[in-house]
């Protein structure tokens, strides 16, 4: 096999067997890292942690239904967050924050492409490549390997020297969004496999696994698996986007009884913003009812990823000593307020589900406090035994999951900030929604069972989720009393909407 050039950034040790390698649909280039070479010096074994995070994308909180294994071998085994939501419930946005350990308003990155103040070059723009995660996690002395969909407009032959990343597996831009073609960029090589996407995946997943888990490891590892499961395939035919393409062992398993469409389908939306009246307006309303069946059997293919994952884990008996991260990047409507759209502050869109298992977590522990995904970052450093200062040193705007996990009072007052751009918010006559000079069209705040959002067309929402779980029936009141909920997470907005570091841990006044 011909091998590509070295890769700037992209280091990997030399692979125990080439065979086992070719077995799993996988080609590397082989270069020594500066890592292996310190540990070549040295016969103690490194005890932190190997961190392992399963990322799908656009998974909603009640698509974990459909995930048993991931449920009782993740959830089960450590602490299930009930309350987590995506800070800005977009592609893009979502794994900048999971990259920088920084909200939208900090790394600047708002949407999926340039022209919606987002993607990749939006990102080197504002950010540091340098100075993330992964280049965190290798001064530590972890191993790191990525595998799926990185940011949004993402070019491997123009972007592709991404420090910190020991091995670095993203697909082609041609394939990004195609379950039934594989070509990917693998370490300075074009590698392209026929099969399902998610097989192909969970194939480099464990093999890297097999390769960096031995009990004498010179250092731990950090893994970012990004699935596509259960975001929705693109057609280059057609250039539409059908419903996600089931394994075809799971073809036909979920049918449409299994779902009960949520009471704000077919909703009356007069109370909504003009966006959403426009939208309802527009388009066919209904429940997405193909939609929700490829998504649920899409993702059984991702429940065995983690599933097998745990079993690799566990046979090499590291299970005890491995962290495992599972969460989403955003939820998604699927005829809620009669909207098929992520990007949205509604509940559908933001929340999201994440299950922590490993050290430092308690066994079969449910959390009900407000978390996001910009907590994750602080949780896999802490896990990683960074210095105690990390969240200031990083200039992080979350919270250790530890932590919140372990002491009952703890940030049991801080809410979480969302926001977004405006490419989903749509107004008549093809008039560009509004939005401030870095490309927010809306933020909001939930913090228990409320959730405000304000939007630059002056706009206001204000649900109370106890009362209203589907949130029918806009209830803000520009005259309600300074002391009511309303108004005290209106003023937490206004002094945090920019916040930074400590600023976005403050609670909600009272």
């Amino acid at each position: 096999m011909k091998l590509g050039r070295p890769v700037q950034g992209v280091r990997r040790p030399l692979a125990a067997a080439v065979a086992a390698v070719l077995l799993l649909a996988l080609a590397s280039v082989v270069t020594t890292s500066a890592w292996a070479e310190d540990a070549a010096q040295t016969t103690a074994v490194d005890s932190r942690p190997n961190i392992i995070f399963i990322l799908t994308d656009d998974m909603r909180l009640d698509d974990l239904r459909f995930m048993p294994a991931t449920r009782k071998l993740v959830g089960g085994r450590g602490v299930t967050f009930t309350r987590a939501r995506s800070n800005n419930p977009l592609c893009c946005p979502a794994r900048a924050t999971i990259l920088t350990g920084k909200l939208s308003h900090n790394n600047r990155v708002f949407g999926n492409k340039p022209s919606e103040a987002g993607g990749f070059q939006v990102f080197k723009q504002y950010n540091d490549v340098g100075d993330t995660l992964p280049v965190w996690l290798q001064r530590q002395g972890y191993r790191t390997g990525f595998f799926g969909k990185y940011l949004n407009e993402f070019q491997v032959d123009r972007d592709h020297d991404q420090p910190g990343w020991t091995e670095f597996a993203v697909p082609t831009n041609p394939t990004i969004y195609r379950y039934d073609v594989n070509r990917f960029w693998i370490n300075g090589q074009t590698v392209a496999r026929s099969g399902y996407r998610e097989r192909f995946q969970r194939g480099l997943l464990l093999d890297m696994i097999d390769r960096w888990g031995t009990a004498d490891r010179p250092a731990p590892y950090f893994v970012w698996y990004n699935s596509l499961a259960p975001h929705n395939r693109y057609d280059p035919a057609t250039r539409k986007w059908p419903p996600p393409l089931p394994e075809r062992k799971y073809a036909g398993t979920v049918r449409n009884a299994a779902f009960t469409p949520r009471p704000s389908v077919y909703e009356d939306v007069r109370d909504k913003p003009r966006w959403v009246r426009y939208r309802a307006s527009t388009r066919a309303k209904g429940f997405h009812y193909a939609e929700a069946r490829g998504r649920a059997m899409a993702l059984k293919s991702v429940d065995d990823t983690v599933r097998l994952a745990v079993e690799k884990v566990r046979a090499q008996g590291e299970l005890g000593n491995t962290v495992f991260i599972f969460s989403s990047d955003n939820g998604i409507m699927l005829g809620e307020h009669e909207l098929n759209a992520k990007a949205v502050g509604y509940e559908e869109s933001t929340r999201i589900p994440l299950l922590v298992a490993g050290p430092g977590f308690a066994r079969k522990v449910t959390v009900t406090k407000d978390v996001s995904l910009v907590d994750v970052v602080p949780t896999i450093l802490r896990a990683a035994a960074e210095p105690a200062d990390t969240t200031a040193q990083h200039g992080l705007d979350g919270a250790a999951l530890q932590d919140l996990a372990g002491r009952s009072g703890y940030l049991s007052a801080r809410p979480t900030l969302i926001e977004g751009e405006a490419h989903m918010l749509k107004l008549p006559g093809g008039r560009r929604y509004p939005v401030d000079g870095i490309g927010r069209a809306y933020s909001g705040v939930v913090w228990r069972d409320a959730v405000y959002v304000t939007y630059r067309t002056g706009e206001r929402e204000f649900y109370r989720l106890d009362k209203d779980p589907w949130q029918l029936t806009n209830i803000y009141d520009r005259d309600r009393p300074a002391s009511s909920l309303q108004q005290r997470m209106a003023r937490w907005l206004a002094e945090n909407r920019n916040c930074r570091g400590d600023a976005c841990r403050a609670s909600v006044p009272r």
